[in-house]
């Protein structure tokens, strides 16, 4: 099974046709069209044509099979994505492939060339780098991955080795080294006038246009230390952040000794100054009619109760139709 996140929709769309592609050029296995392969053989013995990729909308998701696996692809993003939960909890192979320059793409340099562009510029190769740092972070910090395999399009040691530098540097180190991609594998030498490269530069795949004469691009692949396989929610797992609830504003009530207009107590209109929060009933007494009992500086005699149980001391008790007192 294999989960594909892209966070542009159109970008998403072309995914899902390259996949279709690759699936389409790789024979396929007996009845793999019973089970729903996108790829195979036609029924002339030809190559299938892979359909056409629909498109992709945020937060869409499509399901298919490719070359006998099952492909989803998610308009989503992959910093979202939550390593403790299923089904990223289970995932074991990581492909990072971030947005980055494109300085290896030949079509980049010859839109640079014909524009009168030196090239791409520092402050847009440190914000790409910024970005990568995270997505790359991110990869290492699912508990199960045995494998994470960073790539980018970019001939640029600011995008490639500076990253992997950087992440395997932070504080608590992710318990993955790099391996060795391809041991066949030749790099081009290093330019004089770059940084000087980590030990490990020679275990990944830089692919230089001038040396190689194809596309140039990076590969590092990172594996997995014996013995540090993490669990959901252990440590190593970035938490979730979750945002603090606020409590609402206490209102102000009017004390007991507020006078109210001729002379009488406190109406059932101005509530008393509340305690404790807490269960049971609350009780507002009004003054009698005629006010004969508050002008004689006796209490008054209750004439109306209105009583509604409060659950957990919420809001102000609701009124109810005034009744003949006793």
């Amino acid at each position: 099974r294999m989960i594909a996140c892209e966070k542009a929709p159109r970008r998403a769309t072309a995914l899902v046709g390259r996949l279709q592609l690759i699936s389409a050029m790789r024979p396929a296995g007996k009845g793999s069209a019973r089970r729903g392969g996108v790829g195979g053989e036609a029924a002339d013995g030809g190559a299938a044509t892979a359909l056409p990729a629909p498109a992709m909308w945020p937060g869409a998701k499509l399901r298919f099979r490719a070359g006998g696996v099952g492909v989803e692809v998610r308009v989503d993003d992959f910093l979202k994505c939550d390593p403790r939960k299923p089904p990223f909890c289970d995932v074991e192979v990581l492909l990072v492939d971030p947005s980055c320059s494109g300085s290896g793409l030949p079509e980049h340099r010859l839109a640079d060339a014909a524009a009168g562009r030196a090239g791409v510029g520092v402050q847009r190769l440190r914000r790409l780098a910024a970005f990568q740092r995270l997505v790359l972070a991110h990869a290492l910090r699912f508990p199960k991955a045995r494998t994470v395999v960073y790539s980018t399009c970019s001939t640029h040691q600011a995008e490639n080795e500076d990253v992997v530098s950087a992440v395997l540097a932070e504080n608590p180190r992710p318990p993955f080294d790099v391996a060795e991609a391809l041991p066949w594998w030749k790099n081009a030498a290093p330019d004089k006038a770059s940084k000087k490269l980590p030990a490990w530069a020679s275990m990944c795949i830089r692919c230089d246009p001038a040396e190689h004469r194809c596309r140039g691009f990076f590969l590092c692949r990172l594996d997995r230390r014996a013995g540090t396989f993490a669990l959901a929610g252990a440590e190593g797992v970035a938490p979730l952040r979750r945002k603090k609830r606020r409590r609402p504003a206490k209102r102000k009530l009017a004390g007991d000794d507020a006078a109210a207009p001729g002379g009488a107590a406190a109406s059932a209109q101005t509530p008393a100054k509340r305690g404790k929060k807490g269960g049971g009933l609350r009780i507002a007494l009004g003054p009698r009619p005629g006010g004969a009992s508050a002008a004689a500086g006796r209490p008054a005699a209750p004439s109306a109760v209105a009583a509604a149980p409060v659950a957990g001391g919420s809001d102000a008790p609701k009124a109810a139709a005034p009744k003949a007192a006793a």
